[in-house]
């Protein structure tokens, strides 16, 4: 409600279960005091109130009543209808008390002593928190440092300190057998979990882990036998518990409730552990139900992940006696008990009450365990009146602080949205501030919390406070720090009102939503969400429709002279083509008349002409190859065809003489001679009678009842295909061979013989193949004419290219070019995000420009612009072809047609109109057509984008003397200094930035270099498929790579060493020696975190030890890389400072150019040349042992030991399905072993494959010689 996503006005009725909690500021009381009363107040309606309870009173004054009364707008009522039934069913439990001695009588456990002196020798100065707040040396950690040494209060002393208290309580509480198990049990959990890895450590560093193990170390412990539990182990009190268990019936379902978790867990064991108990109970124990995994664990909570199971259990009936906390006092389901025993004594009346109603049970039994010293034994009235007095006592104090922090919290701290509602106050900042600050972190590293400085002003009474909050680098100087608008009494309402201040600013900013909540990607372009991956949509756009249209109105036609050639660049027939409109961009289309032969179609220039003259032989030469197929009808063709010097011919001439031997003359031989069904075929020779079936490859239908004794014609089979667009799939020349002479027979009184020569036919049965790609081109014209009209692409074949999907065959498609234009589209969408919003963190403008360009947006700008209609999927096989009449597209041509394109396809599209409009005009083109489809933004030229981030960059900021020798090291001067700074500065410097840090750089960064390795990918000759430009890109890119180059690219500079000559004689002179040394760019790096120097001392060792074989790979390896990289374990600030530097270069210069140049500098651009030259194997093992598992799950098992030093050491099997491949071991971390895991698999893989592949071979050519 805070948020505004439940306004109250939708809201009808609210139930508050528990309602006696609903006071001071719980949620239920704030959900009634900011919403309820406040639409009250306006006169609103509001919704009813329904409050359930069994304690009403919180004090047992009436007004306490009252004051609940008031705050839920509610009268207090028990039932009236019906109440004696209701009183009928409620069962009272018998309360009964039983009496303990305290006993002090027992030794202590040699395990409870050693722990009190592990706790006593604790050294506050060998503590790693301490030690981390020196090293940290920022004015906040020396803040927190003097703080910790006078009060002691460390993660570690407060573990162990506890750790002591609840294993005294437990020796008081419980006795010795149960300390000893305590502690125990403790340090074996932590132990396990240490070696583990568990996932409840994963708050805690290293140092902390290594240290509490030290300390715990020096306890002597063991685990008690369970044949020891006696009473002599046993406190007083567990013993009586005990023995009211044995004595009570059979049928017992019960509750023990107890105060402390510890207490519940060590009871819980020790009464399972009991010889007479375990056989009588089935015991569970209950701690909480929340597990709060961001908050460090304590390690003396033996708490447990499987308190649902327990209560599960006891629901059902599994587990009839339950050791509980009070979370099960209240709002938890639990069966009806016939035994509730209090372990220990209420803390108040409203938990002596919510206990008494768990046994509501017939005959059900209420046991207080009372101590023989109090005298609250003595009578259970004056213990129910004490328990009153204490409560009423402990709600005055509370209410009194109530009211103190009321007093100083004025009414006008609330921040209200007043379009959604959201609400902003003094109990909520703090939180929000937290979790905005965490959101927009950039990751490792950096401390991401406000930091809260007090200042005191002296009065007469308690001193003024006011706190001033500084939030971290990676958000806006100008909402950086915020002070507290008024003086408090507290520290905590102070830092409150400081952090209230703070967010209201951000809010204005616009670095909040609305809801007052960070923002998310949805926030900037509305509707992003997760399309399905097919969709369906409208059917391919009829492009014949123009055509047929244009042939009634007659005034534009266009004279084309075909030129059919064959493989030799031969003429072999010359067409004439009319069509009534002009067709852009007709291109030569190979012919592939069979696997190894491919002729031609070129065509002339679109003349245009005033009327039709000449023959139309397109129902003709259609015939002669396709007439038995299909009747052709007597109506206007889409395209008409002639023949040229071919004088008049006719469908009549078809099939309309008997093959008459002696009278068939050179020219009838060259006809095509046919069948009964009108099949054409091509004469060979004459047969003198009928061949034996034997010796036909094919016969005839009926070839058994054909006559015997008569001349048959040896006929040639005329090829049935009509798609000679693509290559046949196989060569028909490694078929099989036959020794059949005859490839087809037919009689000859049977035969009919055209009466135009067959040649013609070859053109015809290549018409289909003709108009599929006219009209790709007509659909390239209609969208070229339609929505990019403001494009004006000049080449046709890019947007023929542009709208044809892999899917379909064409001789080109879009994968290269939406290849270019992704890039296009990122760099431009995140220079553009970046000048529009100059303040915004790089987390936030991720968001913005992710919205952008995610496919999900691009699918929906496709559809709205109806680039579903314009997209080529499926391919031609001219199986189904039929002719295209003209009369039948003006009559149905326009009918709706649906179909499924995936919605990768349709965002695709848009990508590759982009790379089409970069190609065709540049990237002025490019960002017209951004403008036309995305107009989420309204989008600027990059150089008005730089130019923009260069104006907001300070120009008075020197260059810190550690910084001068970066620019040598990338060759470039810079003209605004504090652009450089910014670059090298990590998140976590604080030390007087004022700059901010380098994640908005690193952010344009990223997009540059993606830029200008895509365009270097697309500009090599010979082209690159897609996927391999796709590959390639993903090795330049990667970060791991880009690090390594961070370590390596360094720039030479001098050292005077001053010497002694002759050793310390004092009558040698000083000599100074001049020498060279390195220093790489990840030195320039600005920051003020102890785990990254850390973590950067043991990047420089694994660096010395395997650069050699970096190198080695890079220079002359045939595979990428990728195990020594992971190797490596470079974290992400290596990648990020070449990164930053690259956008600051950009943004300094303003020339891709010169980026390019930096790029270059650092060998990118000159590897990528020697992958391509000496193709070098990029792919990564884990995708290709993808490929290589064909449909089988591929899964890596890690396994993880410690070693001597304390470092890990990891192995990791490859599974195939069920398959164990291979198992390699020594991985110095996760991603590495499962990197040189997946190498190793791959090569067994692929060596069963050659193996297998060659093996087939082998039979193949065994089988070929024995049929030989």
């Amino acid at each position: 409600m805070s948020h505004a996503f439940v306004p109250m006005s939708r809201l009808s009725l609210i139930v508050f279960d528990e309602a006696h909690n609903c006071i001071g500021k719980s949620p239920g009381s704030k959900i009634m005091s900011l919403f309820y009363h406040e639409e009250q107040r306006k006169g609103r309606p509001t919704p009813h109130v329904l409050g359930l309870t069994a304690s009403p009173t919180f004090g047992s004054k009436v007004d306490s009543i009252n004051t609940l009364e008031a705050t839920l707008d509610a009268v207090c009522k028990s039932p009236t209808m019906h109440r004696d039934d209701l009183l009928a069913a409620v069962n009272k439990p018998e309360l009964a008390s039983a009496i303990f001695q305290a006993r002090n009588d027992y030794d202590t456990p040699n395990s409870l002593r050693s722990l009190r002196m592990a706790i006593q020798s604790l050294d506050i100065s060998e503590d790693p928190h301490i030690r981390h707040l020196q090293a940290e040396g920022t004015d906040r950690s020396q803040r927190e440092l003097i703080a910790v040494l006078k009060s002691h209060d460390t993660y570690i002393q407060n573990q162990m300190t506890s750790f002591g208290r609840q294993a005294n309580q437990i020796f008081n509480e419980l006795g010795p057998w149960a300390a000893e198990y305590y502690i125990w049990e403790v340090i074996s959990r932590f132990r396990a979990a240490v070696r583990a890895q568990s996932v409840w450590l994963d708050t805690w560093k290293d140092e902390e882990k290594q240290y509490l193990i030290n300390v715990l170390s020096q306890v002597d412990c063991q685990c008690p036998s369970k044949e020891t539990i006696s009473r002599a182990v046993l406190s007083d009190k567990v013993f009586v518990v005990i023995e009211q268990l044995l004595q009570d019936k059979s049928d017992t379902i019960g509750i023990i409730f107890a105060r402390e978790r510890a207490t519940v867990a060590v009871l819980c064991h020790l009464l399972t552990s009991h010889n007479l108990l375990r056989k009588r109970y089935r015991i569970g124990a209950m701690m909480g139900t929340s597990q709060f995994q961001a908050k460090k664990k304590d390690i003396w909570d033996l708490s447990r992940v499987e308190d649902q199971r327990s209560l599960h259990q006891f629901r059902y009936g599994r587990t009839n006696l339950l050791v509980a906390t009070s979370v099960l006092e209240e709002g938890i389901d639990v069966p009806a008990c016939n035994l509730v025993v209090c372990f220990d004594t209420p803390p108040n009346l409203k938990s002596f009450i919510q206990r008494r109603g768990r046994a509501r049970k017939k005959q059900s039994k209420l046991l207080m365990l009372l101590d023989s010293s109090n005298p609250l034994g003595k009578e259970w009235e004056v213990l129910e009146a004490e328990m009153k007095a204490q409560y009423e006592e402990q709600e005055r104090e509370i209410e009194h602080l109530q009211e103190i922090e009321q007093a100083e919290e004025p009414k006008e701290m609330i921040f209200k949205i007043e379009q959604t509602g959201a609400v902003l106050d003094l109990d909520n900042a703090k939180q929000h501030l937290d979790h905005l600050c965490r959101i927009l972190s950039p990751g490792e590293f950096i401390d991401w919390r406000p930091d809260y400085i007090i200042d005191e002003t002296d009065t007469r009474g308690a001193p003024d406070l006011r706190a001033t909050v500084h939030l971290p680098s990676y958000l806006p100087a100008s909402v950086r720090s915020a002070e507290s608008q008024l003086a408090w009494k507290s520290e905590q309402n102070a830092t409150k009102d400081a952090a209230f201040q703070a967010y209201r600013n951000l809010y204005k900013a616009g670095l909040v939503n609305d809801n007052l909540l960070p923002f998310k990607p949805e926030d900037f372009v509305p509707g992003i969400d997760k399309r399905a991956a097919i969709l369906q949509v409208n059917g391919l756009l009829n492009a014949w429709i123009g055509v047929a249209e244009a042939w009634k109105v007659g005034n534009n036609l266009r004279a084309t002279r075909i030129l059919l050639k064959d493989s030799d660049g031969v003429v072999q027939g010359e067409y004439d083509m009319v069509i009534p409109l002009w067709v852009p961009g007709l291109q030569t289309i190979p012919i592939h008349l069979d696997y190894n032969v491919t002729w031609s179609i070129e065509f002339g220039h679109q003349l245009p002409i005033d009327e039709l003259t000449g023959n139309d032989d397109t129902a003709v030469l259609l015939a002669l190859p396709y007439g038995h197929r299909w009747v052709s009808a007597d109506l206007q063709q889409i395209v008409r065809f002639s023949a040229v010097g071919a004088g008049d011919m006719s469908v009549d001439q078809i099939g309309v003489k008997g093959f008459v031997p002696g009278a068939m003359s050179d020219y009838d031989l060259t006809c095509f001679i046919r069948d009964q069904t009108g099949s054409p075929y091509l004469y060979d020779n004459v047969i003198p009678r009928k061949p034996a079936p034997e010796t036909v490859q094919k016969m005839f239908y009926e070839f058994e009842k054909a006559p015997e004794d008569e001349p048959y014609l040896a006929l040639k089979k005329w090829s049935r295909r009509s798609d000679f667009l693509h290559r046949p799939q196989s060569d028909p020349s490694h078929g099989p061979a036959t020794v059949k002479p005859y490839n087809r027979v037919y009689p000859m009184s049977w035969a009919k013989v055209d009466n135009i020569p067959a040649k013609y036919a070859q053109f015809g049965v290549l018409i289909p193949s003709i108009l599929h790609r006219i009209e790709t081109y007509l659909v390239a014209r209609e969208l070229s004419m339609g929505v990019l009209r403001p494009l004006a692409i000049s080449d046709p074949s890019l947007v023929v290219t542009t709208i044809s999907a892999g899917s379909a065959c064409e001789p080109t498609n879009y994968e290269r070019i939406e290849f270019l234009g992704d890039s296009i589209l990122k760099v431009s969408a995140t220079i553009n995000v970046a000048a529009l919003n100059p303040d915004w963190p790089e987390r936030l403008l991720s968001f913005k420009k992710d919205a952008i360009v995610a496919n999900s947006t691009l699918c929906k700008a496709a559809i709205k612009h109806g680039l579903d209609r314009f997209i080529l999927t499926k391919p031609f096989t001219g199986q189904k072809w039929r002719p295209i009449y003209v009369e039948d597209v003006l009559q149905h041509g326009e009918e709706p047609s649906s179909r499924k394109i995936s919605t990768k396809t349709l965002a695709d599209i848009v990508e590759a109109l982009i790379g089409a409009s970069m190609i065709d005009g540049g990237l002025p083109k490019a960002l017209k057509c951004m403008s036309i489809f995305l107009q989420q933004i309204k989008w600027k030229t990059l150089d008005d984008c730089r130019q923009a981030l260069y104006d907001v960059a300070p120009s008075d900021v020197e260059l810190p003397s550690t910084l001068e020798p970066l620019e040598q090291l990338i060759g470039y001067e810079f003209k605004k200094k504090a652009l450089l700074i910014q670059s090298m500065t990590h998140a976590s410097f604080n030390l007087g930035n004022t700059l901010g840090c380098l994640e908005r750089l690193e952010f344009i960064g990223d997009s540059v270099l993606d830029y200008i390795i895509v365009n270097r990918l697309f500009s090599i000759d010979p082209p690159l498929p897609h996927q391999t430009m796709h590959l390639l890109k993903t090795a330049m890119v990667n970060g791991d790579f880009l690090g390594f180059l961070a370590l390596e690219q360094a720039v030479s500079q001098d050292e005077v060493i001053i010497t002694t000559a002759g050793g310390g004689s004092s009558n040698k002179k000083p000599e100074l020696q001049h020498a060279r040394f390195a220093l790489p760019l990840w030195k320039f790096m600005r920051h003020q975190s102890p785990a990254i120097g850390l973590e950067q001392l043991n990047v420089t060792k694994r660096h010395a030890a395997l650069r050699g074989e970096m190198v080695e790979a890079m220079e002359r390896g045939t595979t990428y890389p990728w195990a020594l990289m992971a190797r490596m374990q470079l974290r992400k600030f290596y990648s990020d400072i070449f990164e930053s530097l690259l956008g600051a270069v950009y943004i300094d210069s303003g020339d891709l150019d010169i980026c390019a140049g930096v790029v270059e500098r650092f060998g990118i651009l000159a590897y990528l040349d020697r992958i391509v030259r000496d193709s070098v194997h990029v792919l990564h093992p884990k995708e290709e042992l993808g490929h290589l598992a064909d449909n089988k799950t591929v899964t890596y098992v890690l396994d993880v030991q410690d070693v001597d030093n304390g470092e890990k050491r990891f192995s990791c099997k490859v599974m195939v399905g069920e398959r164990c491949v291979v198992e390699v071991d020594g991985g110095i971390s996760r991603d590495e072993v499962k990197v040189k895991a997946a190498e190793a698999a791959v090569r067994i893989l692929k060596a069963e494959k050659t193996a297998a592949k060659q093996e087939s071979m082998d039979v193949q050519e065994n089988e070929d010689i024995v049929m030989g």
